[in-house]
């Protein structure tokens, strides 16, 4: 909570919940949701353990999907054609078929990095207007797309009200994900990130629990 008061403040936070399997990073992070009540926007994405290459940006996608529903997704829309042209081009559901075309053709040969730069600009003009929550789970099954959108969001300057809150198990990274392990440690040696380890139930509170 007082990650996320900070966040307000301007002072963008990610903040990373880490557990193993079934030890409640969700619950925590539902539990916490629930206790906002701020005139915000709130995203969430799902990492899914995806064979082969997988789509890239496939959490920020959902997540920005979710923005896009809000009663004011209308204004969400409007920043991002704005500001991010090739992410509105992923978002062909949300706008025109005349637009969506038109928006693949514009965008035809969009480089990574310009896809970094649009959604970090993109977030920080939502953020001037009000407090941004994106919440990406399982970002141990993440694409590397999208821990690259996370370390070039987390490492720029510009004062935002922007909160991204990530949930990961520790164990899985090892073995799967070794650039989580690399965007953490660099988030965490320049004071960007910050890890809250679940650790489990001692006797005395599962007796308390039952």
């Amino acid at each position: 909570r007082r990650l996320f008061e900070k966040a307000v403040q301007g002072e963008r936070q990610l903040v990373f919940v880490t557990g193993e399997a079934g030890i409640g990073k969700t619950t925590l992070v539902d539990s916490f949701l629930q206790t906002l009540d701020i005139n915000g926007w709130i995203g969430r994405g799902q990492c899914l353990e995806q064979y082969g290459e997988g789509e890239a940006y496939l959490p920020v996608l959902e997540a920005l999907g979710q923005l896009c529903r809000w009663p004011d997704g209308p204004s969400v829309l409007t920043v991002l054609r704005q500001a991010a042209p090739t992410w509105v081009a992923q978002l062909p559901q949300w706008v025109s078929v005349e637009e969506a075309e038109a928006l693949q053709a514009k965008v035809l040969g969009a480089t990574p990095a310009r896809m970094l730069r649009e959604m970090a600009e993109a977030l920080e003009i939502l953020a001037t207007q009000r407090p941004v929550v994106l919440v990406l789970e399982d970002l141990h099954w993440s694409d590397r797309s999208t821990l690259d959108l996370l370390g070039y969001v987390g490492q720029r300057r510009i004062p935002a009200q922007l909160y991204v809150l990530g949930t990961y198990r520790p164990a899985e990274v090892t073995v799967t994900e070794p650039p989580l392990l690399r965007l953490m440690d660099t988030l965490r040696a320049r004071g960007q990130g910050v890890e809250l380890p679940l650790a489990g139930l001692s006797a005395e509170a599962v007796a308390v629990y039952v």
